[in-house]
């Protein structure tokens, strides 16, 4: 083979992986939908809150993931009851609130930026909770660092002290 040619095959390899991420950071292809049901606090109590979504592609978080891969490639039937919403697996999340299970998300899609960036130490330990609980391992090595290594903004934790 061709240097040259190898190098375009090189470049049109990046080229496809790029235009992949891409697609999958602007949440084309999506086939899986998340909804967070009563797990955010809301500010108007008493009122009907209409519940958070996000949409996420199920190849992606069964390969960062091994329960969300035995979620996805599970039985299949009674034991699986599958709801769908616009062709997308529906998951309901009782558990978790919203923002810390998107960011572990985001961290999943190569935010490698939003772990750090967290302003609140709750929320990086509810953080912790979600990757331990969806064997989510860079994740988890990360906030861990980030706690560990204090990474964190400390001006944004504590804005009261100098």
């Amino acid at each position: 083979m061709d240097p040259e040619e190898k190098d375009l095959d090189d470049m049109e390899q990046e080229e496809l992986e790029l235009h992949l991420l891409s697609n999958l950071r602007a949440g084309n292809l999506c086939d899986v939908l998340f909804e967070f049901v009563g797990c955010d606090k809301t500010e108007n109590m008493g009122q009907a809150e209409t519940p958070r979504k996000l949409k996420a592609h199920r190849l992606l978080l069964s390969y960062i993931s091994p329960k969300f891969k035995k979620q996805f490639n599970g039985p299949i039937g009674k034991s699986r009851n599958i709801e769908l919403v616009d062709e997308m697996e529906l998951i309901k999340i009782k558990e978790f609130s919203y923002l810390a299970f998107t960011n572990c998300i985001k961290h999943a899609y190569g935010d490698n930026k939003v772990i750090g960036s967290c302003t609140s130490m709750d929320i990086l330990f509810e953080m912790l909770l979600v990757s331990r609980k969806y064997m989510m391992k860079k994740c988890t090595e990360a906030i861990l660092e980030t706690i560990l290594v204090g990474r964190i903004n400390k001006k944004k934790l504590f804005p009261d002290r100098n």
